[in-house]
């Protein structure tokens, strides 16, 4: 069973990643919230949470999910975005191959005990090489499935 800070997390990733007008608020172009909006944005919906709350579920999260800027006035989600923000990464050329372990629930976790491969086409689709299927994602919609 969840706790409440556990909830709150939950609540402030579908904020930040998918549905800001859950809080009643709106996020910039890169994804950045208003820190004071968003804890009155929370609050508003019969939840209670302060600053202190916000500051230990960033820094407690194992995922990483949160950064604040510098002066902790504005807050955004790291990735996993279903709305269109431009977290401002640097786009880098994938290796050719690239291995990483999937869920078995997700399709993956071939009998040989090795990762599953991961192949780029030319129009940067991967390729899941799971020996008997092969699924094609484009990049975003892999990191929606993972966050």
């Amino acid at each position: 069973m969840r706790n409440e800070t556990d909830k709150l997390s939950v609540f402030i990733s579908l904020i930040l990643r998918h549905k800001p007008e859950a809080a009643g608020i709106v996020l910039d172009e890169h994804g950045w919230a208003n820190v004071d909006e968003l804890l009155a944005g929370i609050n508003n919906t019969g939840r209670s949470i302060d600053m202190g709350i916000l500051e230990r579920i960033v820094q407690t999260d194992q995922k990483g999910r949160y950064s604040f800027n510098e002066d902790k006035t504005l807050i955004r989600a790291n990735q996993g975005h279903s709305i269109s923000v431009d977290v401002e990464l640097e786009e880098q050329k994938p290796p050719e191959t690239l291995y990483h372990g999937t869920a078995a629930r997700l399709g993956g976790g071939d009998t040989n005990g090795k990762n599953n491969k991961i192949l780029w086409d030319e129009n940067r689709k991967m390729k899941f090489d799971f020996s008997s299927a092969l699924d094609v994602f484009e990049p975003h919609e892999l990191a929606n499935l993972y966050s």
